[in-house]
Parts: C-alpha cells; structure tokens; sequence
C-alpha cells in the first residue's frame, strides 16, 4: 500500500500541472495572511473573487494532475500483471513440458 502510494506521488511529482496548480491554489489562501497594507496594495490590482477563481481553478488542475498520475499508475500495473501472467504460462508450459517428457 504505501509503495504503491510512494509511486503515486512520484508519477504525479512529475507531471508538469503540479506546480502550475499549487501556485494557483495556494497564492490566493497565502495573500490572506499578508500585512493589511500590502492587502490594501493587493486590493487595487485585483479583487477577492479572483483569488476565489484562481483556488478553484488550482484545486481543478491538481485533480487534473491527480487524475493522470493514476491513470498512468493503473496502466502500468495492468501491463505489468499481464507481463507477470505471461511469465507464470510460460514456465508452467516449460515444467508441463518437462513433466510429459519424463513420462
């Protein structure tokens, strides 16, 4: 469970939404805890539903990422299960093989 989980976050570390999603997530929820003059500042650029729509645009790209990561996690175990599969028929084939050959 928790290599499969440690693969996850590896494969989803790589896919180049990370960062890009936890910018926009965590900008908006970090302003928050600026001084109130920089708030203040802040205020005249842009206004607090825009730091509400890039969080949920963020959220939105790290399920994105999340997503992906999965799916290439899910794809790789099923061809590796079958590779697997592939290998145990082959060497019971061989030890079949052998057996009629000794009888």
């Amino acid at each position: 469970m928790l290599k499969s989980l440690g693969r996850f976050i590896q494969t989803l570390i790589r896919r180049p939404y990370v960062p890009i999603g936890l910018v926009l997530f965590v900008l908006p929820l970090t302003a928050s805890f600026a001084p109130n003059d920089a708030k203040e500042e802040m205020a005249k650029l842009w206004r607090p539903d825009h730091g509400i729509w890039l969080t949920c645009g963020g959220a939105l790209v790290l399920l994105w990422a999340a997503f992906r990561a999965w799916d290439e996690q899910r794809q790789i175990a099923r061809e590796s299960s079958l590779e697997s599969l592939r290998t145990e028929i082959a060497e019971l084939r061989l030890q079949l093989a052998q057996q009629s050959a000794a009888i």
